[in-house]
């Protein structure tokens, strides 16, 4: 039974699938290459914005690129500190 690609593998085979390198991907995205390497190897995902960015320059839709994450049930890391109470 295959399990569901997460973002970063969708992103990765989408990407080899057209042939272009991450730094051409990087750059044609405008996101910097550490991240669009980040999302790839799934230490991070991208947030709304850039899922939004990546799928346009990529050529799919933003919700079947998102759709994954909630496919694969990995829960969003939540960003930035902890809110102090």
């Amino acid at each position: 039974m295959k399990t569901k690609e997460t973002i970063g593998e969708l992103l990765r085979r989408l990407r080899e699938e057209k042939g272009w390198t991450q730094d051409a991907f990087a750059k044609l995205s405008g996101i910097p290459i550490r991240t669009v390497q980040k999302y790839e190897s799934d230490e991070r995902e991208p947030g709304l914005r850039n899922a939004g960015i990546l799928a346009s320059a990529i050529g799919i839709d933003v919700n079947d690129l998102l759709a994954t994450r909630e496919a694969t049930g990995k829960p969003k890391r939540p960003r930035g500190r902890p809110r102090k109470s």
